[in-house]
C-alpha cells in the first residue's frame, strides 16, 4: 500500500476524474479503520465525485449492519454473487447507495450449501410470480373469501382499510364482522365488501361473539385492527387461535390481546398464523423492549416465528417475514405504507 505521502498527490489528482471506484477492502473487515485509513474515507466522502464500491463499501463488515467505525458513503454498490447483511439492513445500507447484484459465475447450489441461518431478499422482480387471470364465468370464491374482525365505535377506519387491502391484494370477496352498532358506518366507507354485525358491548365486539365468527365462510380471517382492548377482544383472539379452522392473520389489537399471555400466542397442526407486529407490538408479545427488538430485529423475528411455530411480520424500514422454518426476508420493495412482498430465496447470511 503507498505511504501517506504517495496518497496525499494522489489525492490531489481526483479533480481531474468522473467517478471513485472503492475498493479498498471487501468481506473480511472486522475492525474499525484507523490512521491512514480513516483519512482515506473521510477525504472521500467529502468529495462530490460519485462513488462505485466493489462488494461493499469500505469500512462496513459483512457480518453485521451495524457500524463498526467510518466507512465510505458509495453512491453505487456493485456487490459479488448474493447481497450482504449491512446492503440491506439500517444502519449500514445508507452507506450502499444503489444495489447492483453481480453474478460471477458461483452456482446456485454452492449458494444453497453455506451454513447458517437463511437471510433472504424480497424484491418487486422475485414476487413477480404468475397469478391466475379472472375470465368470463370465474368466480369469485375462487379468488379466495377474506373475513376480517376488526373495527369498533370511533375505530370504524381501522375495519375499512382492512378490508380495502385485502381486496386490493386480489380477494375475490371480503366480509367485515364488526359491532352491529359501528356496520352502517363500515358499510358506508366502501360499496366493495360485505359485512356482519356481531354482539356488542358498549361498541365494542363481546365475547359471545366469538361462535358468530367461526361460523361465517372464510378462506383466511385477519383480526385486529381497531378491535380495541377489552374482555371482548381477549376472548376472540384466544378462542380463534385455538379453535379456528381458517388460517389467521393477526394485527394490531389482537396482538396486544396475547401480549400478557405468552403461551396463549403458538401456531398448531393445521393451523398457519401469521402475526404483523410493529416494533413495540413486538416486544410486548416476546417480553423485551422495543430498543432491544430494534437491535436485533433479523433475531427476534426469527426467534419468535421458530419457537412459537408462526409466520412474524415485522414491521418498520426493511420490513422483515420469518417463518417457522427459520427463514428471514428482508423487504427492499415499496415505501412505509406498502405491505411486504412475499417470501423468495435469494441470498444466504
Amino acid at each position: 500500500m503507498a505511504n501517506e505521502q504517495d496518497w496525499e498527490l494522489h489525492f490531489s489528482d481526483i479533480s481531474t476524474c468522473d467517478l471513485i471506484v472503492d475498493a479498498l477492502f471487501g468481506t473480511g473487515l472486522t475492525e474499525p479503520l484507523g490512521g491512514m485509513l480513516s483519512t482515506v474515507v473521510a477525504d472521500v466522502n467529502g468529495c462530490p465525485l460519485p462513488v462505485v464500491a466493489i462488494d461493499l463499501p469500505s469500512g462496513l463488515s459483512a457480518d453485521t449492519p451495524d457500524l463498526i467505525g467510518d466507512a465510505i458513503e458509495a453512491t453505487l454498490t456493485v456487490t459479488l454473487g448474493a447481497p450482504k447483511l449491512p446492503l440491506v439492513l439500517p444502519p449500514a445500507e445508507r452507506h450502499c447507495g444503489d444495489l447492483v447484484i453481480a453474478d460471477i459465475g458461483i452456482p446456485p447450489q454452492v449458494l444453497q450449501q453455506v451454513g447458517g441461518p437463511v437471510v433472504e431478499i424480497l424484491t418487486r422482480e422475485s414476487d413477480a410470480r404468475p397469478r391466475a387471470a379472472a375470465g368470463v364465468g370465474c368466480p369469485q370464491r375462487d379468488f379466495g373469501h377474506v373475513l376480517i374482525v376488526a373495527g369498533s365505535l370511533g375505530k370504524t377506519g381501522a375495519a375499512h382499510l382492512a378490508a380495502m387491502g385485502a381486496l386490493r391484494s386480489g380477494a375475490g370477496l371480503v366480509t367485515v364482522a364488526c359491532p352491529g352498532s359501528v356496520v352502517p358506518v363500515v358499510a358506508a366507507l366502501g360499496a366493495e365488501y360485505m359485512t356482519e354485525p356481531l354482539a356488542e358491548e358498549g361498541g365494542h365486539v363481546a365475547p359471545a361473539a366469538l361462535e358468530r365468527i367461526l361460523e361465517l365462510p372464510a378462506d383466511v380471517i385477519a383480526a385486529g385492527p381497531g378491535l380495541g382492548a377489552g374482555d371482548g377482544t381477549r376472548h376472540i383472539v384466544r378462542g380463534l387461535v385455538e379453535r379456528s379452522a381458517a388460517p389467521l392473520v393477526l394485527d394490531a389489537d389482537a396482538l396486544n390481546a396475547l401480549a400478557g399471555e405468552p403461551q396463549a400466542l403458538r401456531g398448531r397442526e393445521g393451523l398457519d398464523i401469521v402475526i404483523t407486529p410493529h416494533p413495540g407490538e413486538m416486544a410486548r408479545l416476546a417480553g423485551l423492549t422495543t430498543e432491544a427488538v430494534q437491535k436485533d430485529r433479523i433475531g427476534v423475528a426469527r426467534e419468535f416465528a421458530v419457537g412459537r411455530g408462526l409466520h412474524v411480520v415485522l414491521k418498520g424500514h426493511r420490513t422483515l417475514v420469518a417463518t417457522p422454518e427459520g427463514r428471514v426476508g428482508v423487504n427492499l420493495t415499496g415505501n412505509p405504507g406498502w405491505p411486504p412482498a412475499a417470501l423468495v430465496t435469494c441470498s444466504r447470511a
